[in-house]
């Protein structure tokens, strides 16, 4: 089995659905700030959670599933 690494300056949020779908979480804002504190520099995130997020120095990449995560991220 081959593995690859994820940047380690990328942080990942969202609930997991049956069908693989990414779910919107409580205080998206404010946990991309704390991760921005942590060094994190690029977010995914929940398409239904982009909608007024503004955390300057963190690039921020809204999914609505986990395919399109996996491809945000490799």
């Amino acid at each position: 089995m081959h593995t690859v690494p994820i940047d380690p300056h990328v942080v990942v949020m969202g609930e997991v659905g049956l069908a693989g779908e990414v779910r919107a979480v409580s205080g998206c804002e404010m946990r991309l700030k704390e991760a921005k504190k942590m060094g994190f520099g690029k977010a995914i995130v929940p398409k239904s959670n982009m909608k007024n997020l503004n955390v300057p120095g963190v690039e921020i990449v809204g999914v609505k599933s986990v395919e399109e995560a996996l491809k945000m991220l490799f």
